[in-house]
């Protein structure tokens, strides 16, 4: 799939996403619907905010990295949105459940923080490895001529 075809996607389903979550929050009632009401509130909000956290990471990574080929920030942007939506969607929970706390919440960032720092350093190793360094052979090598 091309780049603009898949930014093309992204963004229509997450408009959709975005209407269902709306949808959701002014016409079901979730004290009145069981569980479904705040899981489909829950699963709506979560797709929203990821596919805009994937769109705004995307383009601010093009702006700010203009000497990389664009495709190379989608994986980094799919990654992060995941974490930053899981993030809040997961803080949302546990505030409906009566369980967040500050603490609670900077746990949950530094070590959401922790595994994005694991994945960034994997990364760097990975680009360091692909970039063979070529050693020259003292036959290679010109020597000056005195």
């Amino acid at each position: 799939m091309s780049l603009p075809r898949f930014l093309f996607f992204t963004a229509v389903g997450t408009l959709v996403c975005i209407l269902a979550w709306l949808f959701v929050l002014f016409f079901i009632d979730p004290t009145q619907g069981g569980a479904i009401g705040p899981t489909l509130f829950f699963i709506s909000l979560y797709l929203s905010v990821f596919g805009i956290f994937l769109l705004i990471g995307f383009f601010i990574r093009l702006i700010i990295h203009k000497q990389e080929p664009p495709f190379h920030h989608v994986a980094i942007s799919l990654r992060q949105s995941f974490w930053l939506a899981t993030l809040l969607v997961l803080s949302l929970i546990l505030q409906w459940n009566g369980l967040f706390e500050w603490w609670i919440g900077v746990l949950l960032v530094i070590g959401f923080s922790v595994l994005e720092a694991f994945f960034l350093s994997r990364a760097v190793d990975k680009r360091s490895k692909r970039r063979p360094v070529h050693h020259p052979q003292s036959h290679e090598i010109e020597h000056p001529v005195n």
